[in-house]
């Protein structure tokens, strides 16, 4: 039997081993944060910047709480907005924080680093698809261009998605910040200001008795005034090409047009019929334009737009989310006063945030949901309108798919044939590219692909022209060719399989039969 008794292994050690429970795995961050807040003071906002299950050593005795060491912790770097003064080739690349790569080093940094050590050792894997054979490159474009799964408590769940946002303005600001949530979720008494322990007696207490002096002066010197979470989204108005923008799709542009574009452009006469606007939800696989077209559908109307994901709606306190929620509805009314035409909400991941109610495990969402739907009652009047998308249409709140909240539930399948060539185009449109590629052909052998598959192929087969081009001793362009094309066609598979396809389908005819409706089936049909 694996024993930590009166030695010290490492976290990837333990992890592989499987010894330790969910509030252990908590209490060690919390344990780490202690460290790395006196690094950031010591620094002046520096850290570790190197946290990983390699670097953090473990102790566990029966019967007796954790205790961590830090490899590193006595050598700690400064913060940096460029080109930092120690090498960065000896980071694990899977705990960097995105804004590393760029050469920013920030207490956010550490923050994230902890985040993504916490799902870790919680899960046992990380909560993107990445592995430290990947390149630096190959993980950066997961990062990027995924979102995060955890597979952790509810109480756990937004603790680790605010600490690992790929935004470093949306993370616990600092090692304290974070150490206090975690506290919370201990049960540990919050002292007036997190502080850099010594002992077990003190860590109980939150109280510092020893440690450096400059320490103590400044926690005597600072009362620190923990604030509630407030919603930290973009509202702006859209300006583009709207639906000119959107290849294919054209039921869809038909519906929208019919059932809100026309009525937002007529609003005195629409008043007059008594019609109003609908709020939407775009159901379907993900990758297939759920959000793009939301986005365009801003643009042909010139409405504020703001797109929000379940973490920006996160509460470490219980039922926070309630109260960010109604915020984020007020603000929404505000801009939709301040542009005199209307703000759209797009809300990702609806079912996230508006689970069904009756589901097992979705019974603290209760609060949450009755909120969504008061708030759905009565925003159109206040030219707030609501898109939901999800990929998941069975598990969202049934009370919210009723007619006065969600109006238009919409599929959004696979694209066309038609509508794949019109991708191609518009995205070589873009760009340099030869003048005899046959797009129907691309179209033809691109059947199955999603809109975003499509769209990373090209964006890939425009990288590999650019790094011929820099190769060139004349300077000339190479121009993406249809070989070219073909290749990365070739070497990408679809993101979403036939099986997936086919759920999807079921999940769209199920739907269809259980409202009762004469409801088109809106998108694209294998």
């Amino acid at each position: 039997m694996f024993n930590l008794d009166d030695k010290y292994v490492t976290l990837r050690e333990v992890v592989d081993k499987k010894v330790l429970a969910e509030r252990d795995c908590v209490y060690a961050v919390y344990l780490l944060i202690i460290i790395i807040k006196k690094m950031q003071y010591e620094t002046k906002g520096g850290g570790h910047f190197n946290i990983n299950p390699d670097t953090v050593m473990i102790q566990k005795k029966d019967g007796e709480e954790v205790k961590i060491k830090l490899l590193g912790e006595d050598t700690p770097h400064q913060a940096c907005n460029g080109k930092p003064d120690f090498d960065t080739g000896v980071l694990n690349q899977c705990f960097r924080a995105p804004e590393t790569f760029l050469g920013r080093f920030a207490p956010a940094s550490d923050v994230y680093s902890m985040g993504m050590l916490l799902a870790y050792m919680v899960q046992g894997f990380y909560p993107y698809k990445i592995d430290e054979s990947m390149s630096k490159g190959e993980i950066q474009k997961v990062v990027k261009g995924t979102e995060p799964q955890l597979n952790v408590s509810a109480s756990l769940d937004l603790l680790i998605y605010k600490a690992i946002d790929k935004k470093a303005s949306k993370r616990f600001k600092d090692a304290e910040e974070m150490g206090f949530s975690l506290m919370d979720y201990l049960g540990m008494e919050r002292p007036k200001r997190f502080s850099c322990f010594d002992d077990a007696a003190d860590r109980s207490s939150g109280v510092c008795n020893k440690g450096n002096e400059s320490i103590k002066k400044d926690m005597q010197d600072t009362q620190r005034t923990v604030q509630e979470p407030h919603v930290d989204v973009d509202m702006s108005v859209r300006v583009g090409d709207g639906f000119k923008a959107v290849a294919g799709m054209e039921d869809i542009k038909k519906k929208l047009r019919r059932d809100f574009v026309e009525i937002v452009s007529h609003r005195e006469l629409a008043k007059e019929f008594g019609i109003k606007p609908s709020n939407m939800l775009f159901y379907g696989a993900p990758g297939t334009g759920k959000t793009y077209i939301s986005m365009k559908l801003a643009e042909e109307c010139g409405l504020a737009f703001c797109s929000v994901k379940p973490s920006d709606l996160g509460s470490i306190w219980l039922h926070g989310s309630q109260g960010l929620i109604k915020e984020l509805f007020q603000k929404a009314e505000a801009k939709a006063k301040q542009n005199k035409k209307g703000c759209i909400l797009l809300i990702d991941e609806m079912d996230a945030l508006c689970g069904d109610r009756s589901a097992k495990g979705n019974e603290h969402q209760a609060d949450e949901v009755a909120e969504w739907l008061t708030q759905l009652n009565d925003c159109v009047e206040k030219n707030v309108f609501v898109i939901g998308t999800t990929n998941r249409l069975d598990a969202i709140e049934p009370a919210l798919l009723r007619h006065g909240r969600l109006d238009s539930i919409m599929y959004v399948g696979l694209p066309d044939l038609d509508c794949r060539k019109q991708l191609f185009e518009i995205e070589l449109s873009k760009r340099p590219h030869e003048g005899d590629i046959d797009m129907e052909e691309l179209a033809r052998i691109t059947d199955g692909y999603t809109s975003s598959d499509i769209s990373y192929m090209v964006k890939e087969t425009a990288r590999n022209a650019f790094e011929a081009s820099i190769q060139m001793e004349d300077n000339a362009v190479v121009k993406i060719s249809e070989a070219m094309l073909r290749n990365v066609v070739k070497a990408t598979r679809p993101s979403v399989t036939r099986d997936e396809v086919r759920k999807y389908e079921r999940m769209r005819d199920e739907y269809v039969k259980r409202s009762n409706a004469e409801r088109p089936r809106i998108g694209f049909v294998a």
